[in-house]
């Protein structure tokens, strides 16, 4: 009896301590689901020319491995707009990521978030992409990647010390091809499966990631004149 008494506080503490207590999942977390692969993509972020109302950056991917990759472009998100995923970097919370990736469904949000997609664009060794963003603040984080019981952050510029772009990526296979040829474009959702012989399980448990360097921010005057609620006045006539 005194054994059984024991055994039962022993699990009881187990239950209440932190290794035993289950944390909420991110999707957003890749870490064992890219598989080991020689296949490697080089990003690189950088300021453009252009946009009025925010400032533009331009983004170039460029496959640096020997074999073929299907990169993640054009995202929709869930609410049926274009363009990447805005979070902050989860080492640094004064640096933006823009995000372009597939995302599974969070089992914690609750909508229907199937809508979100993406194309998948092949990129053969050497090959390059190439795509502007526009940044204009204030900016609100985008979902996914999923951030389980916490409202959207909306980031303001003079908040913001870096950027950086994130690109997910795949290998190219057999499987992911056919999956991609019954897709019109190209575009698929974080739900569809790849068939692996008998079984099958979702595209984005081999999604990659590369990661471009932060680079340093630069707040403008009309930025920071928008986002404090003041218009720039007109220059006064001679």
């Amino acid at each position: 009896m005194k054994t059984l008494t024991l055994l039962l506080l022993f699990a009881s503490a187990l239950r209440m301590s932190p290794q035993g207590t289950s944390a909420p999942q991110s999707t957003h977390n890749t870490e064992g689901k890219c598989q080991p692969m020689n296949t490697s993509l080089e990003v690189s972020l950088q300021r453009a020319d252009g946009g009025s109302e925010g400032q533009l950056f331009k983004i170039v991917v460029r496959n640096i491995s020997g074999e073929d990759v299907y990169v993640v472009t054009d995202p929709v998100r869930t609410d049926g707009s274009s363009g990447p995923y805005w979070y902050p970097d989860p080492k640094s919370e004064k640096v933006l990521v823009a995000g372009f990736a597939l995302y599974e469904p969070s089992r914690d949000v609750f909508f229907d978030h199937d809508d979100a997609s993406a194309r998948l664009t092949l990129l053969h060794p050497s090959d390059s992409y190439s795509t502007q963003i526009t940044a204009t603040f204030p900016i609100r984080e985008t979902v996914p990647p999923y951030r389980v019981h916490k409202d959207p952050r909306v980031f303001v510029a003079s908040q913001i010390s870096g950027m950086r772009a994130e690109v997910g990526y795949f290998p190219s296979s057999d499987e992911l091809r056919k999956l991609i040829a019954t897709k019109p474009h190209g575009t698929v959702t974080g739900a569809d499966f790849v068939a692996y012989g008998n079984s099958s399980r979702t595209i984005v448990s081999s999604e990659c990631f590369a990661s471009s360097s932060v680079l340093a921010f630069t707040h403008t005057a009309a930025t920071l004149l928008h986002e404090s609620g003041h218009v720039a006045e007109p220059p006064k006539q001679p």
